[in-house]
């Protein structure tokens, strides 16, 4: 049963979704410079961002992170960092950000939809607010 479809026109009305840029991994490629380039799958998908919760701000502390920390609801399967099985780095664009996918404590189904947690690895181009 996907509840995830009524349940995001509810949120919607309160938190609106938004398009993002997913950039799946795809592997590497060894340059002729012998440097490693990480290579990705650019796909176009619907989001729904919210702050993230003090459970989620911890995983993200273990990580030794001192960034902006998210988490994403997000239709499909996208798996958080794992060096150890050699799987992730998977980047979510959006707000003029690139946000590393570091995490996916939550997913429903098999693969209809889960919960992400994103830091934020390039800064935001918007200008900062003036002060008065």
């Amino acid at each position: 049963m996907n509840l995830f479809g009524p349940v995001t026109g509810i949120i919607s009305a309160v938190n609106p979704c938004i398009q993002a840029t997913l950039k799946a991994s795809n592997g590497s490629e060894t340059l002729p410079s012998g440097r490693v380039a990480p290579e990705y799958i650019e796909v176009l998908i619907t989001i729904q961002v919210q702050a993230a919760s003090s459970e989620d701000l911890q995983q993200v502390a273990n990580l030794n992170q001192s960034t902006d920390a998210r988490s994403v609801y997000v239709y499909g399967h996208i798996k958080g960092l794992d060096r150890a099985h050699q799987f992730g780095g998977d980047i979510l664009v959006f707000d003029d950000s690139e946000w590393l996918v570091v995490g996916q404590p939550e997913q429903w189904g098999r693969g209809e939809w889960c919960k992400l947690i994103v830091v934020r690895q390039t800064p935001s181009q918007q200008p900062c607010p003036k002060t008065m």
